[in-house]
């Protein structure tokens, strides 16, 4: 009977590491289907110029980046979307600043009253770490809504 166990424990074991042995171990940060990180680009597959195989896979890259997270720069500091209606209820009548200025949706603000999203809205602070900024809400762009900014933090903060 113990023979039995170790022969079918041995065949396990062999069945197993066969098994391993055949998928491939893809590595951190390399790309599925690649091997030791080295990519075949389309100009070595379809005799393609490196002119054009460059171009196509900037814009590719630009694809897989798309429109970062919405965010403002105010006072030096940059603030993100959290995704979150303010929960503040009542609220004075008189803005802390508005943003007057934009890069694109891909980019990170640098200015002050700086955004990715859009000019012409305006903010109050809430506290230290936050801002709730007045936005168009969901797919109706007449439905207002105060949107909460949170401040980036850094890795020491974290």
């Amino acid at each position: 009977m113990r023979m039995k166990r170790c022969c079918l424990l041995f065949c396990m074991t062999a069945v197993m590491s066969f098994a391993a042995c055949g998928g491939k171990m893809e590595h951190p940060g390399e790309e599925p289907g690649t091997e030791s990180g080295f990519i075949q680009t389309d100009a070595e597959s379809e005799g393609t110029s490196f002119d054009e195989t460059v171009e196509r896979e900037a814009e590719s890259t630009e694809a897989i980046l798309g429109d970062r997270r919405p965010m403002v720069m105010v006072n030096g500091e940059l603030y993100l979307d959290t995704g979150e209606v303010s929960d503040i209820t009542a609220r004075c009548g008189t803005m802390d600043g508005e943003i007057t200025s934009e890069v694109d949706g891909s980019e990170i603000p640098t200015k002050d009253d700086q955004s990715n999203f859009g000019t012409g809205y305006g903010y109050q602070y809430v506290d230290e770490n936050s801002i709730d900024i007045f936005l168009p809400y969901g797919s109706d762009s007449d439905d207002m809504r105060w949107i909460r900014f949170e401040k980036e933090k850094t890795t020491a903060e974290e």
